[in-house]
């Protein structure tokens, strides 16, 4: 069984060493006003944008040389989202798309000028290229994937959560591991990680959403950190396995 760790604590300070994380696939808080326990979804321009510097630059530390970042985002994000990785250090590779055919709410309430059916996926790298492997999936930059609703087999737990399918496709074809999700919800990348057979960390800001994803991927218990007992801690150096 691959190791996996799912614990408290804050994205901008990330509790791992420099270097440890061989992939990160992520998708932080849009700044909408959604209704997250322990986290306010409506920050002042500024502060938002601190708040995803300061993240980005504590996932550039603990991320190795060569390895790839998923930033999932709203697309009113991605213009200046891509400066501010860009001036940490981080080189960007593509944008994604992540195609979503079905509706959360009411479809006749709309923001804009039309109804916001998909989520930008930013692909950046720490340094040079590294080779890409065979996957569950095609080799196009878009995906069509629902949002998870609470009559699906995979359920909903999480506000925000991603579709387990879409984690295992973008996890299949792209090497390295430990994965980190540092703004874990629901799980649904560290238990795609887990099925895939690769290391992976998730964490989370409030101790009851960690709580939930546990039991969601089945192991552990509750520990006193909100975190999980007697789940393995990775090595440094884990090696990459192919899928």
């Amino acid at each position: 069984m691959p190791d996996i760790l799912l614990a408290c604590a804050n994205a901008e300070r990330i509790p791992l060493a420099d270097d440890s994380v061989g992939l990160i696939l992520t998708s932080p808080p849009y700044n909408v006003g959604l209704n997250y326990e322990g986290y306010i979804d409506n920050l002042p321009h500024d502060e938002f944008v601190e708040f995803n510097r300061q993240w980005m630059a504590e996932a550039y530390r603990v991320m190795r040389e060569g390895g790839r970042a998923y930033i999932i985002l709203k697309d009113n994000m991605i213009w200046w989202f891509r400066e501010i990785a860009e001036c940490i250090g981080w080189v960007f590779s593509q944008k994604l798309v992540w195609c979503k055919p079905n509706f959360i709410g009411k479809a006749g309430r709309i923001s804009g000028d039309w109804n916001y059916m998909t989520e930008d996926i930013l692909l950046f790298r720490k340094g040079k290229r590294t080779p890409m492997q065979s996957g569950f999936s095609t080799t196009h930059n878009w995906f069509l994937e629902t949002i998870p609703q609470s009559n699906f087999k995979e359920g909903r737990i999480h506000p925000a959560q991603l579709p387990l399918r879409l984690c295992t496709r973008i996890i299949s074809r792209t090497p390295g591991e430990p994965i980190l999700d540092p703004f874990a919800g629901s799980g649904s990348v560290v238990k795609a990680a887990n099925l895939l057979g690769r290391a992976a960390i998730g964490f989370d800001i409030v101790p009851s959403v960690v709580n939930r994803a546990a039991i969601r991927l089945r192991v552990g218990g509750k520990d006193g950190s909100g975190g999980l007992a007697g789940l393995p801690m990775f090595s440094a150096a884990h090696p990459d396995d192919d899928v």
